[in-house]
């Protein structure tokens, strides 16, 4: 029941929880977190690279697709 519903929320393009609103929401944080003197912080330095390529490869992919 809760999973079905946040699906809903996720593939609603209405919903403030809609599935592009996360992706501009995570890649506005990845931008904002690249400031060299935050790049400093090990688990900032962390989340950018995990999070870069993945993001990378899903803007691509959207853009390719489009």
């Amino acid at each position: 029941m809760v999973e079905s519903a946040l699906v809903g929320h996720l593939l609603d393009p209405r919903s403030p929880l809609n599935i592009e609103s996360l992706l501009d929401a995570v890649t506005a944080l990845l931008i904002d977190c690249k400031i060299p003197s935050l790049m400093r912080i090990k688990s900032i330095d962390s989340f950018i690279t995990r999070c870069k390529f993945k993001i990378s490869c899903s803007l691509y992919n959207t853009f390719v697709t489009a």
